[in-house]
């Protein structure tokens, strides 16, 4: 698929994988490494959305279109507080 960076198989992916174990072993083991870290990043967010805004647990209710926006928009609201609230208790929460 277009745009879709897909992992490799075989190669250590998660991260405990990675825990006191030796260091990622040649380019392919270290995207997985990588590609791991990022998608436990990117899963926290969703976590700290969902907590400020539980409309994003029931989309289902909204029609399709609309459905694209709300996403979008509690990530705009998101931002905008953090830029005025810097010590994000959430974020802190959800670290975990």
């Amino acid at each position: 698929m277009l745009g879709f960076l897909s992992l490799y198989c075989g190669e250590r992916y998660h991260l405990r994988d990675y825990r006191g174990q030796r260091a990622p072993q040649g380019p392919k083991e270290l995207f997985s490494g990588t590609h791991s870290s990022l998608r436990n990043v990117i899963e926290r967010c969703f976590r700290v959305l969902k907590a400020c805004f539980p409309i994003l647990k029931s989309m289902l209710l909204y029609v399709l279109k609309r459905q694209k926006y709300i996403p979008l928009a509690s990530c705009v609201f998101h931002n905008f507080i953090k830029m005025k609230m810097q010590d994000d208790h959430l974020f802190r929460q959800y670290a975990r």
